[in-house]
């Protein structure tokens, strides 16, 4: 399988394939998400078309209501979708990590823990100087 000319290994190829559903889905949300993201645009419009000329209040009433329910179901639909990448984002730890822990190198041998040395204040004659790093 290759994505955007870069050829992907077998594994994370039938991980993607698996976790296919998931994407589609998340892409429907996504369409349906960034029209939304026009009510506030559209309300705007309206509100200097409608609105203002006349002072229809009643007008403002039912767009404001007609917006408010477009937020609303914006907000809901990308919670949806959050929590759909984040199974899909499990999913793919799923079907990967295993793979991934059968095939790690080795630790290497001579490992030993890092131990930083204290830092040390530094003496009125290389106050001027002191670089931080102790001495």
């Amino acid at each position: 399988m290759k994505i955007a000319g870069i050829e992907i290994p077998r594994v994370l190829a039938e991980a993607l394939q698996d976790c296919r559903p998931h994407f589609m889905a998340a892409a429907g949300f996504s369409l349906l998400i960034n029209v939304l993201y026009l009510a506030p645009t559209l309300y705007m419009l309206q509100v200097y078309d409608r609105v203002v000329p006349t002072g229809g209040k009643t007008t403002l009433f039912f767009i404001t209501i007609a917006l408010a329910f477009a937020l609303l179901t914006l907000s809901l639909l990308d919670m949806t979708r959050n929590r759909l990448l984040v199974r899909a984002s499990q999913r793919l730890d799923a079907l990967i990590a295993p793979r991934l822990l059968r095939h790690r190198p080795p630790p290497p041998t001579s490992w030993r823990p890092f131990r930083a040395r204290p830092v040390t204040p530094p003496s009125e004659r290389s106050f001027v100087c002191w670089n931080g790093k102790g001495t």
